[in-house]
Order: C-alpha cells, then sequence, then structure tokens
C-alpha cells in the first residue's frame, strides 16, 4: 500500500516538471547549435573546423618568383550527402610548358596512392584525368590545366548519418604520357599541395600520426606514434557538433506530439499523428533528400519508431478506458 502511494506521487511529480525539463532540454540544444555554428577554431589550429591543408605551402610563399615554379594545387569540397569531391589546377613554368609541348598528343593524369601506414584491404590508386587540350594562359606566362572534377574515394557509410565518419588517405603524384601508346612516367615537381574547404555542416581533421587515422588493424607502439610524410595526406571527416545537435533537437520535436497524447488523452489523436507523419516527410527530405531505390538509414528506423509510438498512445488510453470497471458493473 505504502509502494503504491508513493509510486503515484513519484508519477504526479513527473508529470508535473517534465513538460519543464523537456522545454529546458530543447533550449539548451538550440542554444549549443547557435555557439558551434558561429564559433570560430581555434588560433592556429585550423584543421579542426572546416579547412584544412596538405603538402608544402612553403615553397610557395618563400618562393622569390612563384613563376617559374611547376605544382599542382588539388581542391577538396563536399556535398550534403557525405560525398567528397576533388578537383584542381596544374601549373606549369613557360620553360616547362615549352619542353613539353611540342607533343601534341599529350596527357596527363593525377595519381591518388595508398598511404604508407597499414589498412586491413588494400585498393587500387585513384586516377583523376587533367584537361591538357584546354590550357590558360595567365600571369608570368605560366599555364594553368584543369583538374577534372571527380568523387574522391573514402571510407564510410552515410547509412550512420548523422554519426557517418569518412576516411580519404592519398599521396598524389602527376603522371604525364606523349602519347597514348606510350608507358605512363611520374612528373617531378616542385610543390603538391591540396586544400580542404567543406560546407560548415562538415569538420574535417588531418591526422598526424598513424594511430589518428588507422582503425581497422591493429598497430605496434612504434607504428602509433609514427607520422605521416609531407606528401601524404590523411583526412577523417564528420558532421559538425551543431548539425548532429540539430538532427538531434528535429527527433526530439517530432516526439512532442507523442508527448501530448501522453499528458492529454481525450484530445483528438489523429491530428497529431497527421503532424508527425508530415514532420517525418519534411525532415527527411530536407536531411538527406529524395528515397532512392529504396535506400534506408538508421535514422529512418529512428522516424518509424516515432511514428508508431505516436499511433500506438491513443490505442493504449482507449484499452486502459474499457479495462477500468463502470461503477454499477459486477464486480466494481
Amino acid at each position: 500500500m505504502t509502494f503504491g502511494i508513493f509510486f503515484r506521487a513519484l508519477r504526479n511529480q513527473a508529470c508535473r516538471y517534465s513538460p519543464l525539463l523537456l522545454a529546458v532540454i530543447l533550449l539548451s540544444m538550440a542554444a549549443f547549435i547557435g555557439y558551434d555554428y558561429f564559433r570560430t577554431p581555434p588560433q592556429g589550429d585550423l584543421w579542426r573546423g572546416h579547412w584544412a591543408g596538405c603538402g608544402n605551402f612553403h615553397t610557395l610563399i618563400d618562393a622569390a618568383d612563384r613563376n617559374k615554379l611547376d605544382y599542382l594545387s588539388l581542391d577538396i569540397t563536399d556535398k550534403e550527402t557525405g560525398q567528397l569531391f576533388i578537383s584542381g589546377e596544374l601549373i606549369l613554368s613557360a620553360d616547362t610548358y615549352k619542353k613539353l609541348r611540342p607533343n601534341d598528343d599529350w596527357s596527363a593524369t593525377v595519381s591518388l596512392g595508398e598511404l604508407r601506414s597499414p589498412r586491413a584491404s588494400f585498393g587500387m590508386d585513384q586516377y583523376i584525368d587533367v584537361d591538357m587540350q584546354k590550357g590558360e594562359r595567365r600571369w608570368g606566362n605560366t599555364m594553368v590545366f584543369r583538374v577534372k572534377e571527380t568523387r574522391l574515394r573514402a571510407s564510410g557509410w552515410l547509412r550512420d548519418f548523422p554519426f557517418d565518419t569518412y576516411r580519404a588517405g592519398f599521396v598524389p603524384s602527376l603522371k604525364m604520357s606523349g602519347s597514348r601508346d606510350s608507358n605512363w612516367t611520374t612528373v617531378p615537381l616542385d610543390t603538391i599541395i591540396t586544400n580542404v574547404r567543406l560546407s560548415d555542416s562538415m569538420t574535417v581533421n588531418k591526422a598526424v600520426a598513424w594511430s589518428d587515422y588507422v582503425d581497422d588493424v591493429a598497430l605496434t607502439a612504434a607504428e602509433r606514434n609514427k607520422a605521416y610524410g609531407e606528401d601524404e595526406c590523411a583526412l577523417i571527416v564528420r558532421r559538425a557538433p551543431w548539425y548532429r545537435t540539430m538532427v538531434v533537437l528535429l527527433i526530439v520535436l517530432l516526439c512532442i506530439p507523442a508527448a501530448y497524447l501522453v499528458f492529454r488523452p481525450d484530445d483528438n489523436p489523429g491530428v497529431d499523428l497527421i503532424a508527425v507523419i508530415l514532420g517525418v516527410a519534411t525532415i527527411r527530405q530536407f536531411l538527406l533528400g529524395n528515397l532512392v531505390d529504396w535506400t534506408l538509414y538508421s535514422i529512418d528506423m529512428v522516424f518509424v519508431l516515432v511514428t508508431v509510438i505516436t499511433a500506438a498512445i491513443p490505442l493504449w488510453h482507449i484499452y486502459r478506458r474499457h479495462d477500468v470497471p463502470r461503477a454499477g458493473d459486477p464486480g466494481s
């Protein structure tokens, strides 16, 4: 008897303060989203934000005459679905261009080789075409050739959205061929740089040691502390903290109609159920776009669970009403 009284009192207190607690949680999450979105990365720690750089930038910065340098500048960008794309420019000095130009049938490709750190599975190098037929003459008679935009090969799964993580690691180099039948030869360049410029919804971390990047094989103590070379680019891309919090906040907001049905059982449940269904469709379209080939992600299971709970609560209330004996009934 005493336990029943205590349980009812605890339930009454929970019903009284839970809406206030939920409101505080929602406001706190909204405040964190605004703070994390507008804050800037720590000074000197840019790779913890949306930008990262790989390669020897000092060669370009310290050069007395940049027009005499031969270098490759690569750019990595992203899309909302977690896909990474790489493009860039090949800049040749006037002297180098004159040496290579006599052969009009030349071609070039950017080779993205494997990192030197161990992996559970090894793949082939990725090759990106360079448009050598449409060069653009710029300052100091340098010739600039466009590296065609290509999707960058990275490990990771969108099905884990919004907690998906992508790893992209490579060693870039330039290979050229004087004709279609000749072999590809590696062309020495003064420097190769890679600029990673991601949207505000993604963050990039440039791995310094092997242990920062490798997660699928066991490393020895010596390997864990081994640093990546200047020519290696090991990137770890994740969703920004504010973006993850925003997704969680939207899911919590979808649960509000279900909470109304729990505390106000006499309201019309059809309106709340329709609101949840429309909210799921809108949020899913906003976050991931249209459903393609019935490809479902983990977050889709959360949407289904929220919808089912919202539909089940009114049925539970109906069961309780019929289960409570009425006055005058036998056994009441």
